[in-house]
């Protein structure tokens, strides 16, 4: 490595001018390759500059930004909180580091008012040496700032990284009471208003007394919630050769115990489903039935080519897929193809046997979203021709699901028109084989699960295509640009949710409901353990909270699913229907 850099320096500096070369990283490694723990040499972080006089020292990371702008004569960027280091800024003359520091103090001063007075003090010691040249108010200005800077940056890390661990504790005990309590009905109290006083009375401890009692407190009630609710559970139900596919849903959040699974989390869901639909291969082949076989080979086969549509994850993110291939000016005509194909398919599919008088309206929507795609015509006039159809096709038919299918077509980008067809293809195909099991259930949330991952989606926000928001719009409207991402982001989740419900009798799509809250409280939970357990990771802000934070919004989604189905039941006036839903 040394000698690698030696040829770089060497090279580059060769060149006219000046050069600077900075070699550093975001952390240490031990010998044995890990690098998440707090020992030196995870946390201690190799610096080699080159090109400067410099006087060898120690720099904190936050530090870094600010002396390196400096250096290059760039704005200090204003979320730094870093402090100037007099030994990495050697070359410059008195008055230029007198005046790094004035400048880094203000930048520092603007989002603290602590050493307000002192930096004045420092201020006016300034501007008498640049009246006078005298080097006495040079020093007392430069140990003013220096230490102003020291006490601003120091705050401002502990402020930084701050963690409440009384509320952490409270957050944690609320999750695990509230999922114990969703698997059965059993509450300790016997009525279902008492679990809300326990939330009540756990807030007021949290308000008035230390970690001990809320600790004492918590486990307590969770104990015996525990012990109530295991009396209650039928275990043999849950471990019968129908249900062995539920092992999938409960062991993959553990795996968030690694980094890595976070990072790669779309291979856990790509295996799973591979794995079902090789279950059911080999199934079909046992029991001899030819069309079956005929079905899953192709929706095997289809799933293995969706996950090339959209490389995402850490590792796999800045390999080529198939959409860069479709892209491709010189491809053209195959992307024009590939999308018609999509089209007729998602009228095959989810249209051609929904008799309607207004069937045709339908596929009015799909040739102006095709036209839409392939940029026809002017697209901001088109986007807002297809939501006004349908709109108006909403307001005719009264059919939610084809509404819905019509909305993700339009805002899905246009190599992803192909998963909307065989995800409902695919949920077909597990209803009708498995009638309404639980084997429907868990496979819909798995498909949900690879689909999410599949459109490209990840859990890192740098994955969210944002282009997407902007739709019908001419310019940025925070609203609309929101709503159309998060509808994109969710768009086959969603749908998976929809027809799992929809083919349930009504009086069952309280538990499918129930079973979406378990498992979406269940993921909270264990994430939240998990994001607990590693609070001080080196990794927590750029892995574990921003995992936490996504897990949070799946769960708002759930919530507005379930708010907006009630709201049509209401609006409906079928609360009492026994009758399958093919109205939703």
């Amino acid at each position: 490595m040394d000698d690698i850099f030696s040829g770089l320096f060497q090279k580059t500096f060769k060149k006219k001018g000046s050069s600077l070369i900075l070699l550093t990283g975001d952390h240490g490694m031990k010998d044995t390759g890990g690098h998440g723990g707090s020992s030196y040499a995870e946390v201690h972080v190799p610096l080699v500059i080159l090109g400067i006089s410099c006087r060898n020292d120690s720099i904190e990371q936050v530090d870094v930004a600010a002396n390196l702008a400096i250096l290059l004569n760039l704005d200090i960027p204003s979320s730094s909180i870093g402090k100037l280091n007099r030994n990495f800024l050697n070359d410059l003359t008195l008055q230029q580091y007198l005046s790094a520091l004035s400048y880094n103090s203000k930048v520092l001063g603007a989002k603290n008012t602590l050493c307000h007075d002192e930096f004045l003090l420092a201020s006016n010691f300034h501007k008498t040496y640049l009246h006078t040249g005298d080097i006495t108010m040079a020093s007392k200005a430069i140990k003013l700032f220096e230490k102003c800077s020291a006490e601003l940056n120091d705050v401002l890390i502990k402020s930084s990284v701050k963690q409440n661990f009384l509320s952490m504790i409270v957050s944690v005990i609320f999750v695990v009471y509230a999922f114990i309590i969703s698997l059965t009905n059993f509450e300790i109290l016997g009525k279902h208003i008492y679990p809300y006083f326990i939330y009540i009375i756990l807030l007021l401890i949290r308000c008035f007394f230390d970690e001990y009692y809320v600790l004492f407190f918590g486990i307590s009630v969770i104990f015996i919630q525990l012990i109530g609710t295991l009396k209650t559970l039928n275990i043999s139900e849950y471990c019968n050769s129908d249900n062995t596919i539920n092992t999938i849903l409960f062991f993959q959040p553990f795996t968030w115990l690694s980094s890595s699974f976070i990072e790669e989390e779309q291979e856990y869901w790509y295996f799973s489903l591979n794995s079902f639909l090789v279950f059911q291969l080999i199934k079909s082949v046992k029991l001899q039935k030819p069309e079956f076989i005929k079905h899953w080979l192709l929706i095997a086969a289809f799933f293995r080519f969706s996950q090339t549509l959209n490389q995402t994850g850490d590792k796999w993110s800045a390999v080529p897929d198939s959409s860069d291939f479709l892209m491709k000016s010189e491809n053209y005509f195959i992307y024009v193809v590939f999308v018609a194909i999509s089209v007729i398919s998602i009228y095959l599919t989810c249209f051609y046997d929904y008799h309607s008088y207004f069937t045709f309206f339908d596929i009015l929507i799909l040739i102006v979203i095709y036209a839409f795609k392939i940029n026809m015509f002017n697209p901001i006039f088109l986007a807002r021709t297809v939501y006004l159809l349908i709109a108006t096709s909403l307001i005719i038919n009264k059919h939610f699901i084809n509404f819905w299918i019509l909305l993700v077509c339009l805002v899905s980008k246009s190599h992803n028109l192909c998963l909307i067809s065989m995800a409902i293809y695919t949920s077909r195909r597990i209803i009708e084989e498995y009638d309404t099991s639980t084997v429907t259930i868990v496979a819909h949330l798995i498909l949900g699960k690879s689909l999410f991952f599949m459109q490209g989606n990840g859990n890192s926000l740098s994955n969210v295509d944002v282009s997407v928001g902007y739709i019908g719009l001419n310019s940025f409207q925070p609203i609309l640009v929101g709503i159309q991402l998060l509808v994109n982001i969710y768009s086959l989740t969603i749908l998976m949710h929809l027809l799992l419900i929809n083919a349930y009798y009504f009086e069952k799509r309280r538990n499918i409901l129930k079973v979406l809250y378990v498992d979406r409280l269940y993921s909270m939970l264990v994430c939240c353990l998990v994001s607990f357990i590693f609070r001080s990771h080196i990794s927590v802000w750029t892995i574990y909270a921003p995992k936490l934070f996504i897990e949070f919004f799946h769960t708002v989604i759930l919530f507005l699913e379930v708010v907006v189905y009630y709201l049509v039941l209401f609006l409906r006036g079928s609360r009492k229907s026994n009758l399958k839903s093919s109205e939703l």
